[in-house]
């Protein structure tokens, strides 16, 4: 699972200037984008899983985020616009960010 974890991080900069023709200061803000919301998942994900809830399970909550995550990345052949590619981005990091 870990070995393909930043490879959207990587393609997605590279998809957005070869595929949709962003510049690449434009297409820089992706990278922006997946840190911003890598953060807010990692808020979430910890409070999801505070240590005095019993009613949490972090290995569900890991493995369905990852599993969401993955479904996502099998949508992008089908993302030709910058902003989807943003949009994508941002839920990427979310669910990575657990």
């Amino acid at each position: 699972m870990l070995s393909g974890l930043y490879t959207p991080a990587v393609y997605a900069y590279e998809k957005a200037v070869s595929e949709t023709g962003a510049s690449p200061a434009k297409a820089s803000a992706i990278l922006s984008i997946l840190g911003i919301f890598d953060t807010f998942g990692r808020a979430a994900s910890g409070l999801l899983v505070w240590s005095d809830k019993r009613w949490t399970d972090s290995l569900l909550i890991s493995s369905t985020a990852t599993i969401i995550a993955g479904l996502l990345t099998c949508l992008v052949s089908v993302i030709f616009s910058f902003e989807l590619i943003c949009v994508y981005a941002a839920f990427y990091s979310v669910f990575i960010g657990q």
